[in-house]
Order: C-alpha cells, then sequence, then structure tokens
C-alpha cells in the first residue's frame, strides 16, 4: 500500500484527468456515495468537486480514501472497531483474501457463516455498516462457495433482519456477555425496542443478559412463531432471564447467532 501511495501519478496532467473523470461520473451517475481509494492526486481541484457534489447532492457522502481533511465515514479495511464509534462508519473487505476472483479460493480462504454473521452483528451494534465484496468469475459467475456464504446471510437475515436494518446503537450498552460468556450486541429501535444479539446458544437453554436498566413488559426470538418467551429480571444485577425455545428458528443455516427483540412499555 506504500508503494501504491507513492508511485501514484502526481503531474497537473494526471490531475487534471482525475477531476474530470469524478466530474463526469456524479453528472451522468448521481452517485449517493464518493467511494474513492489509495489517495488522491496532490494537484487535484478536490474541494471544488465535493463542493459541486454537495451543492447538487446535500445528503451526499464522501468516504475517508481522498486523503483529505473532510470526510462523512471511515473505511476500515479487513478489520472493524472495538468500540462505538459516534461518527458513521463502514468495514470492507472480501468474503475471502481478495476483492478480486481466486480460483484456488476454498474453505481456508473464505469467512465461515457463522463468524460473517457475527461480524454483521458486531459491525451494526458499534454504528458500522458492512460493504461486503463478492469477487465474481470472468463469465460473471459466482462461486459455489461465496454464494454459499452468502446464502446463509441471507437466510439469517429473513429471520433477523429486523434487529438490523433501520436501527441504531444502543448507547447505554453495546456489548456484553452472558452469566454463562457468551457474547451479546445490542441494537434498537427508538425507546421502546431493543435487540439483543447472543452470538451461542446457552447450553442451559436459558440465557441470562446482564445490565439492563429497566424490566421489559415482553421478550421475543426473532423469527419465533410461538409468541412471547418467558423472562423475569434478578434485582441483584439488573440480569435478564429468558427461557429459550427447544431449538433456534434457524435450522437453514446452522448459525448459532440469534436475536431477542426485547419490548418495554
Amino acid at each position: 500500500m506504500a508503494d501504491l501511495r507513492t508511485t501514484a501519478p502526481q503531474s497537473q496532467a494526471y490531475a487534471d484527468h482525475a477531476d474530470t473523470h469524478w466530474r463526469e461520473l456524479i453528472d451522468r451517475y448521481e452517485p449517493a456515495v464518493l467511494w474513492n481509494d489509495i489517495g488522491y492526486p496532490k494537484l487535484g481541484k478536490i474541494a471544488g468537486i465535493f463542493a459541486a457534489y454537495y451543492n447538487r447532492f446535500p445528503e451526499g457522502l464522501v468516504n475517508s480514501r481522498f486523503n483529505t481533511p473532510h470526510i462523512d465515514f471511515t473505511t476500515p479495511e479487513y478489520t472493524k472497531y472495538d468500540r462505538t464509534v459516534e461518527k458513521k462508519w463502514e468495514s470492507c473487505r472480501g468474503l475471502g483474501f481478495s476483492f478480486g476472483y481466486n480460483q484456488v479460493e476454498d474453505g481456508r480462504h473464505v469467512i465461515a457463516a457463522d463468524k460473517l454473521i457475527e461480524m454483521l452483528i458486531d459491525i451494526g451494534a458499534k454504528n458500522g455498516n458492512l460493504l461486503l465484496n463478492i469477487g465474481p468469475r470472468p463469465d460473471g459467475s459466482i462461486s459455489e462457495i461465496q454464494m454459499d456464504r452468502l446464502t446463509k446471510l441471507g437466510t439469517w437475515m429473513q429471520l433477523n433482519g429486523e434487529g438490523i436494518r433501520g436501527t441504531r446503537p444502543n448507547a447505554a450498552l453495546a456489548q456484553t456477555k452472558t452469566t454463562t460468556s457468551e457474547e451479546v450486541r445490542f441494537t434498537r429501535k427508538g425507546d421502546r425496542t431493543l435487540y439483543a444479539f447472543v452470538f451461542q446458544r446457552p447450553a442451559t437453554g436459558v440465557v441470562e443478559i446482564p445490565g439492563l436498566a429497566a424490566a421489559p413488559s415482553q421478550v421475543e426470538l426473532l423469527g419465533h412463531q410461538g409468541g412471547p418467551l418467558r423472562h423475569q429480571v434478578r434485582a441483584s444485577g439488573n440480569i435478564l432471564s429468558v427461557a429459550l425455545p427447544a431449538s433456534n428458528p434457524d435450522t437453514a443455516t446452522a448459525a448459532p447467532a440469534f436475536g431477542l427483540k426485547i419490548t418495554f412499555a
């Protein structure tokens, strides 16, 4: 990456070409996001391009890879923040170790479905987005192993997407562990609905989540058709105890992570 930054063309002619390229993209395609990579020519007039872009699209967004002081969101690559970040961010990575097609790619190189799901939950709980790259073959088809991961992620989202899409971080508590050490991440919608995603099913069939400041009126398992779950709050430690059904509703992907919808009166 250092070599790429130091060998990028810096002539005025190249800077003018880059400026014209971006103005054409904006005028012709009206992008909602300007997503650049590996810096920008030092002689380019990027501030003027940003001004014209925002004047035309006030809700447009600019990523952190123009090497300019102004950014709307950061873009950690193949990594993520270990805490909730107030300013919006977007983690980007491929399903494998490449952003293109790798014909020798196998299970050693592609993220496992359960880890992909856990990563999506963790990023969302910390105010981030996940930008997931797919590397197609030359004919546009997607390899079987990448399709497997996408299908399992989509199946999990069909059951649990309510707690991911359109949610916000839970400012009071973004993450914790159950009393039996399973990882938990939180999102919320408004003041009355909290979502708790537990990464593993407790062997006891009862999940105990500490740190809730108030007792909920109802707890449901996302994707479960059996109605609200039995729950109680233990005053010592503000621990929410929830009795789970005999099995997770997600049997298609075998992903252990499950979501609880916690409603407050």
